[in-house]
């Protein structure tokens, strides 16, 4: 039996190690890597690398005796852990921060580290049950902000802002689990070997299995507006003011319609519309606007009121200010021509 339990015990510090070693790997090669993303991976680096030393602390603790004072201090960098998500999945997404934030976020860890020989050590304290809390407060505040009622959620066609989210789902649902089963240890209801070693293990091979497939995430994003004051937060909401004005008052049939004159509608330069349709369809103004009137067209083709129209008439009516140019995008958006499309109608 003693046998038998030393190789379970060597099994499950192999499980925990598997998760540390590639934690700490991962976040050392994000915090030497400069790219675009340097801020945002700076702080999942700082996530990965505490993480792995706190869950190192904990297979040690379990074969050693380790200092009260080392103990409190590993414990208490879980504090530092849900700040750092934090800032992670800001600083993915663009949004400014204020430095004055990091301190106060931040500033629980410090207290924690810098009184951590006046805490003493009571075995189940309600304190060690607050660091656990804390981290799932946190991830309960960024899965709202990131996925609750009012956040609109990426367009189906933005395959990049879709990832990211995933990513960051994720990112946010694992690391949830992880304090969850901290709080169910706590408490008695589940034993911290094999569960905790083992989801850690299997937390961050499922991360390292997406980042994997998804390394753009880390990488300098190639953008054509790197000088823009416009971060994407704000980007994303002026399309979405753009779209409101497009849909409901059918603007696009403006035959006159210029980028200037629906930049003016929407409260930004002509540049940076141009920049805030590129950045969320991928496209240009021109074939934007296009995409709006052909879909028009195709509309009036297939309604029985305009089977007296001329196709000419029909490209008048969509907001095309010549045949030519509709013949153009017709065909390049539904390749097909408006005579073979009205033709198939049935």
């Amino acid at each position: 039996m003693d046998l038998n339990r030393e190789i379970f015990d060597r099994m499950l510090l192999l499980i925990g190690s598997v998760g540390i070693v590639i934690s700490i790997f991962f976040g050392v090669f994000l915090l030497v890597k400069k790219n675009t993303y340097s801020k945002a991976n700076i702080f999942l680096s700082f996530y990965l690398i505490v993480f792995s030393l706190r869950m190192t602390k904990s297979l040690f603790y379990s074969y050693y005796d380790v200092n009260i004072i080392v103990h409190n201090v590993f414990l208490g960098s879980l504090l530092f852990v849900g700040p750092s998500l934090w800032f992670y999945s800001l600083h993915l997404e663009k949004y400014s921060i204020k430095k004055v934030k990091y301190l106060i976020h931040y500033t629980p860890f410090i207290a924690v580290a810098c009184f951590s020989w006046l805490i003493p050590y009571t075995g189940r304290s309600y304190f060690y049950l607050g660091l656990f809390a804390h981290g799932l407060i946190y991830c309960a505040i960024m899965f709202f902000a990131l996925f609750g009622k009012e956040k609109k959620l990426p367009e189906k066609d933005n395959i990049r802002e879709i990832n990211i989210r995933k990513w960051l789902f994720l990112l946010i649902g694992t690391t949830a689990a992880m304090f969850f089963n901290s709080i169910l240890i706590f408490f008695e209801i589940v034993h911290f070997f094999p569960t905790s070693s083992f989801l850690f293990s299997l937390s961050i091979l499922l991360l390292s299995f997406y980042a994997l497939n998804h390394l753009w995430i880390f990488k300098s994003e190639k953008v054509k507006y790197s000088t823009s004051n416009l971060s994407i937060h704000e980007v994303n909401q002026y399309h979405e003011k753009l779209k409101r004005i497009i849909e409901k008052d059918q603007i696009y049939l403006d035959t006159e319609l210029t980028l200037t004159k629906l930049s003016k509608l929407v409260g930004v330069s002509s540049k940076q519309l141009s920049q805030i349709i590129n950045q969320t369809q991928n496209i240009n103004y021109s074939r934007y606007i296009a995409n709006y009137r052909v879909e028009e067209a195709k509309r009036l083709l297939e309604n029985p009121d305009y089977n007296h129209y001329k196709i000419s008439a029909i490209a008048y009516e969509s907001g095309f200010n010549s045949i030519s140019s509709f013949n153009n995008a017709f065909k390049k958006i539904t390749n097909t021509t408006a005579i073979k499309f009205r033709e198939s109608i049935p």
